[in-house]
Parts: C-alpha cells; structure tokens; sequence
C-alpha cells in the first residue's frame, strides 16, 4: 500500500523517451522512475 504517494505507468514511444525522461525529471524532482521496459508487439 503506498502512502501519499502516486504510481504513474506511461506508455511513451520510443523515439520520445528521452524528452519525456528529462520533462518528468524538470516538473517533479522528487519523482523516481522506476524500471523500463519495452512492450512487445
């Protein structure tokens, strides 16, 4: 159980991973991202 905490899973295109990365970490400093995994099709 998490406590004031939120979990967000995104779903980012490959070719947009970085900016999102780099975003995410500019917004919200306190974030942490946990793993990354790439979704098979």
């Amino acid at each position: 159980m998490l406590r004031d905490k939120v979990c967000v899973h995104f779903n980012i295109a490959p070719e947009d991973l970085d900016f999102t990365l780099h975003t995410l970490i500019a917004t919200m400093s306190e974030a942490t991202i946990g793993t990354i995994t790439r979704i098979a099709r």
